[in-house]
């Protein structure tokens, strides 16, 4: 099977259907601080550690379990129930590096050229997210 671009598709059918959910942020940020020295764009000096160990990962897994759907969620950066019912929700974690969160444009630029869906939520965690799945409450 062939795109109209005559690229092949990065997800193709399957006698059975597998979908793979991944958390967006979660693999980002530990991809990024996975690297010792970040890596960068040699014209720019844009770090680009995040994006790069990302799509390693990322394109490892399709490789490897070959699912026919794949949806990847992201934290809205808005507090979240949590931290309503909760006043020292992460209270004690740093924030985002800003390095880091410059990174999450591009990565939803890559997951829109490979036609991978990216879901967040107003008000909720990217891990909450299977239950509002089924609610069709997701933001693309």
């Amino acid at each position: 099977m062939t795109t109209a671009a005559g690229a092949t598709p990065l997800l193709e059918p399957q006698d059975s259907p597998l979908l793979i959910l991944i958390d967006g942020h979660a693999l980002v940020h530990r991809a990024h601080h996975a690297m010792r020295d970040p890596l960068t764009v040699q014209g720019t000096g844009e770090v680009v550690s995040g994006v790069y160990g990302f799509l390693n990962m990322f394109l490892r897994a399709i490789e490897e379990w070959k699912p026919t759907h794949c949806i990847v969620t992201f934290d809205v950066s808005a507090p979240t129930f949590r931290h309503e019912a909760f006043k020292e929700y992460k209270a004690h974690r740093p924030p985002t590096p800003p390095e880091l969160r410059d990174q999450l444009g591009a990565l939803k630029q890559f997951m829109e050229a490979f036609n991978v869906p990216v879901l967040r939520w107003r008000g909720s965690r990217r891990t909450t997210f299977s239950e509002r799945l089924g609610a069709g409450e997701g933001e693309h």
